[in-house]
């Protein structure tokens, strides 16, 4: 009997692993493509630009990039690596649910588990396409083992022992690759403190001290395993999420706005369960069809509140249905009952890192459909109807798969960009010929819609800064935005460009008459020597008259005002009083310059885009060391206002996300180590005393 039963489970499982890897490879990436997902992309080469990458994330992207890496080192066609990448998604998405289902519903049929561990791994994988193409972003590995955090915990707070507090461990650190982006951590400290309060009421368990000290020993372990992001989040929270500009009288209305176009009705809480029927909408028929099925995870919630009988299916199912509408209500924003909670909570002047409406949808789908596969347990419902309605709503993501509606939309919503031969030319060039450290790079002539991809691979695929219109240092001064019209001397912006250390400018084809004669003007006079020409764009060298050092210092820091006859001018009256470059050293991070008491009292400028994460320590011969005050120098820049000395000195200046970096990853790679042999260890035992 038991081995008939096991057979069935065996036959069900691999039923859903095999259909999944078909699905998974049915997925055509085109060669040199790769996912852009809002400010996170799926890098083509891994391996080369792994280290900018790292900084770009301030070492939260370790893993994430860390997978690319590898794939990149093992020379894999990057259309392949993100066809493993989607069935690595799939296979554990499905796995971690089916092993969630068997330790809350150890009695469930195999057909059933099959049907809604299916359905979480099939259907979210279509939803989280509809979210800018999410689900290759670290995010995509935060859904697929989402089941295993929340049964992980579950059980610890049962019984507390050692093997299931190492087994919670080790997939929260796989959790930390989605603490890329800051605010996915926030809703994930404050799902976890809301399942902990929902255990806590609806638990019939006594709780003790004893308990207390092990659950905070277990959160402890979660910090120790994320070691390597939280120094980088804490800076974050420190500073707030978003770069502010200087005067602003605080964010707090933009954060307000911002919120505002976020929001959304509750409906849409539950409607993120099911694929969009959108697609479908041209033919009646199917248009019809999904509408009446898209309501199929309120009907199983309406059954499960109606027919509930059992004391300990009651608790199980108002635990994770008030965890459902708690963060149904918080997915909202402002809209409704909920601004009363966020405007109270959530929103803090300059502190938009808690504006995370959006990020809690990304819960809502499993708690939904883990409901449905509770109440499909309860007595007296018919687990055969709950599972066939599982898969009806699984198959609705089935056209996907099969490329019946191959369209722009589709492309458009799976962000997939395709690699031109003129952006491989270009990364050809920069890998052969440019030094990687050899200043910015700048697109021009301003256009009012950028393309993503200049503004998120560019930088990676080149390794260095690019100098963007839509910058806020760059956007400061409107008349580049009508450089065509000016009628001052082009070569302003070469002036205002060679300030922030620009040395190249990416110049688009597609720009007016009026551009490309002052193009011409530029090349003519030599301030510009084309050095890479394309069908799409001329890669130019800025004249070095036109550069300022990466590190110089001058007597005051004056603002670069918005006339553009004046910013050529201020160039020249800089180059007088400017010392020579200022020698320095660089590691990881981290710069060292070294200074004389000829700099004394000036202001230290470093010739990149202000940004606060910035310190500078002055280190005089006595190895004394202070912080000193960071400055927006020249409206744009980094500034310091360097003290009186005599002799000589050290200025150390770090990134501060990267301070500890090194040091964090020491204390991640041990406690995971540790969990992994202490689960080891735990299972070793418990052979040697089965024998």
């Amino acid at each position: 009997m038991m081995k008939d039963l096991y057979k069935k489970y065996f036959f069900w499982f691999f039923l859903g692993l095999s259909f999944l890897v078909l699905f998974s490879f049915v997925q055509n990436f085109p060669a040199k493509s790769f996912i852009l997902s809002g400010d996170i992309y799926t890098p083509i080469f891994g391996k080369e630009f792994f280290t900018s990458s790292l900084f770009e994330t301030e070492g939260r992207g370790f893993l994430w990039y860390g997978f690319f890496w590898l794939t990149d080192s093992l020379s894999l066609n990057h259309s392949i690596t993100l066809s493993l990448y989607l069935t690595f998604f799939f296979l554990l998405s499905y796995g971690s649910f089916w092993w969630l289902a068997r330790k809350f519903s150890p009695l469930a049929s195999p057909f059933v588990l099959f049907a809604f561990s299916f359905l979480y791994a099939f259907n979210i994988f279509v939803g989280m396409l509809f979210i800018s193409g999410k689900l290759f972003s670290p995010l995509g590995l935060l859904y697929s083992i989402f089941p295993f955090l929340v049964g992980g915990y579950w059980r610890f707070f049962q019984k507390p022992t050692l093997e299931r507090a190492l087994f919670f461990l080790l997939f929260f650190f796989i959790a930390g690759t989605a603490f890329i982006f800051p605010l996915v951590a926030v809703v994930i400290g404050v799902f976890f403190c809301l399942y902990t309060g929902v255990l806590w009421i609806f638990s019939s368990r006594k709780y003790s001290w004893k308990f207390v000290l092990k659950l905070l020993s277990l959160w402890l372990g979660v910090l120790l395993v994320n070691a390597y992001t939280l120094w980088s989040l804490c800076i974050r929270f420190f500073y707030g999420e978003g770069v502010l500009l200087p005067n602003s009288g605080g964010n707090q209305g933009v954060v307000l706005e911002n919120a505002q176009e976020i929001s959304s009705s509750l409906i849409n809480a539950f409607r993120l369960i099911e694929t969009h029927f959108s697609f479908f909408e041209g033919i009646s028929f199917f248009g019809v069809f999904f509408i009446l099925i898209s309501f199929l995870p309120l009907v199983w919630i309406f059954f499960g509140w109606i027919v509930q009988k059992r004391q300990r299916e009651k608790r199980i199912f108002w635990i994770f249905l008030t965890l459902f509408l708690c963060l149904s209500l918080l997915y909202t924003g402002l809209s409704g009952i909920g601004g009363f909670l966020y405007q109270k909570v959530f929103i803090f002047p300059e502190k938009n890192i808690f504006l995370t409406g959006e990020i809690f949808s990304l819960f809502l789908p499993f708690l939904g459909i883990f409901l449905g596969l509770l109440v499909s347990q309860f007595e007296h419902i018919s687990r055969k109807t709950f599972a066939v309605s599982a898969i009806i709503l699984s198959l609705s993501a089935s056209p996907f798969f099969f490329s019946l509606y191959e369209n722009n939309e589709k492309e458009e919503r799976q962000s997939i960009v395709i690699l031109e031969e003129d952006y491989v030319s270009l990364w050809r060039y920069n890998k052969e010929f440019l030094n990687d450290t050899d200043g910015s790079m700048a697109i021009f002539p301003y256009r009012e819609e950028e393309s993503s991809f200049e503004k998120n691979i560019l930088p990676a695929l080149l390794q260095r800064e690019i100098i963007s219109s839509h910058d806020p240092y760059f956007e400061k001064w409107s008349h580049t935005k009508t450089f065509s019209q000016s009628t001052e001397n082009p070569q302003w912006i070469t002036s205002l460009l060679g300030v922030s250390q620009t040395r190249y400018i990416l110049w688009n084809k597609k720009s007016s008459n009026a551009d490309s004669e002052k193009e011409e003007f530029l090349v003519s006079k030599k301030v510009l020597e084309n050095i890479l020409e394309t069908k799409t764009f001329t890669l130019y060298r800025i004249a070095d008259d036109f550069v300022f050092p990466l590190f110089f210092v001058s007597e005051k820091s004056f603002a670069l005002v918005e006339n553009p006859s004046r910013i050529l001018a201020l160039q020249e009256e800089m180059k007088k009083k400017y010392s020579t470059e200022i020698p320095y050293t660089k590691s990881f991070g981290k710069y060292m310059l070294f200074v004389d008491e000829t700099y004394s009292g000036k202001d230290l400028i470093f010739a990149r885009p202000f940004h606060p994460f910035w310190e500078a320590k002055f280190i005089q011969e006595n190895e004394s060391r202070e912080t000193i005050t960071h400055i927006r120098s020249l409206g744009l820049l980094n500034g310091w206002e360097l003290p009186k000395f005599s002799g000589k000195a050290k200025v150390e200046i770090v990134f501060v996300p990267m301070k500890f970096f090194v040091v964090s990853l020491y204390i991640t790679g041990i406690a995971v180590l540790c969990s992994i042999l202490g689960k080891i260890g735990l299972y070793m035992k418990k052979k040697l005393y089965e024998k």
